[in-house]
């Protein structure tokens, strides 16, 4: 018995020798085993909760009274500035990201379970710091 081992790093390809294995078998036989060593990346649907948790924190940092002071310079007036999605995501979470994974930058270099890591620590943190806990979203809670 001939054995012969790839190395596919697209779950494109995986699909292609699924499709391949799967036609092969029906006309005269060939096994193929297939074993999965690539981590899912994230999500569309992770993206979603990503960005809607962000959007919770920065609601729920400004219901709180917290806001960002930035100087701007503009005669010695500083202004507050809310929280938005995107002021949360660049303060807090893409820290996070470098901090737990140094050679990633954003989520969509993720995969599902380190995406699920960032939240777990940043929600661990934003409880410590602000007393602010937020679930993971789903279709009950967004």
């Amino acid at each position: 018995m001939k054995t012969e081992i790839f190395f596919l790093n697209t779950w494109e390809e995986i699909t292609r020798l699924r499709e391949f294995a799967t036609t092969a078998e029906v006309n005269g036989g060939i096994r193929v085993t297939i074993e999965d060593t690539m981590d899912k990346t994230i999500t569309g649907k992770q993206m979603a909760c990503i960005h809607i948790i962000y959007r919770q924190f920065a609601e729920a940092l400004n219901n709180a009274g917290y806001d960002i002071q930035r100087a701007i310079n503009m005669k010695g007036i500083r202004f507050p500035i809310s929280f938005t999605e995107e002021n949360v995501k660049e303060i807090f979470g893409r820290p996070v990201i470098r901090s737990l994974y140094p050679k990633k930058r954003s989520h969509t270099n993720l995969s599902t379970t380190e995406t699920r890591e960032v939240f777990e620590v940043l929600n661990a943190a934003m409880a410590k710091v602000f007393a602010i806990s937020l679930p993971w979203p789903d279709r009950f809670n967004q």
